[in-house]
């Protein structure tokens, strides 16, 4: 019941996801330029730090976190945000004066998924969810096909070429989705099938 609801909403919102941050990391260069002008154009790789910190971030307070305020339990946040800003802090003091502005992003990125492994940990004891593979396997699946074609279509230059490489890597990603999807249910009806 509320279980799956909790799965398949989180889910919904990862598959829609995903493909953005994919076009926001493939497209960073860009994309900052455009936002911000040329003089900022290094700034481009935070993005590639803080996109994956914002998918686990996603999967701690959407997914893992839910099961805390389910069961009344909300303090145990204090102890998962708590543990991740303090991660965070003390990151930040040991990167940023070598790597500047990424270092933040990557203590950001490395907080978050320490945040997402003590969620995990908690919510398993609280009010256990269900697995989310192997529906996450696909999601990621469909994720590297998509990159793959960003990654050859890379050298592309230009307005149109830059669009057609954003709409094909999108179709690939739904494609694949579609496609792995629907040999999942046939699979599971074969198995059905059997047993009957």
């Amino acid at each position: 019941g509320c279980q799956q609801i909790l799965r398949e909403t989180y889910l919904i919102s990862l598959r829609y996801s995903l493909p953005l941050v994919g076009i926001l990391i493939g497209f960073s260069h860009p994309f900052v330029s455009l936002m911000l002008g040329s003089d900022f154009v290094q700034a481009h790789y935070l993005l590639w730090w803080l996109c994956p910190a914002l998918i686990v971030y996603g999967l701690v307070e959407h997914y893992y976190n839910r099961s805390f305020w389910i069961t009344g339990a909300s303090w145990r946040l204090m102890g998962v945000m708590g543990t991740a800003a303090w991660v965070n802090g003390v990151l930040n003091i040991l990167f940023i004066p070598r790597y500047g502005l990424v270092g933040a992003a990557g203590a950001t990125l490395v907080a978050y998924v320490m945040a997402a492994i003590i969620s995990l940990t908690l919510s398993r004891r609280t009010f256990p969810l269900l697995s989310l593979t192997p529906d996450l396997s696909r999601l990621l699946i469909a994720f590297g096909a998509m990159w793959l074609v960003l990654i050859v279509t890379s050298p592309w230059r230009g307005i149109v070429p830059i669009t057609a490489r954003a709409v094909l890597g999108i179709g690939v990603y739904w494609i694949s989705l579609m496609i792995l999807s629907k040999r999942h249910r046939e699979k599971q009806e074969s198995t059905s099938s059997e047993v009957v």
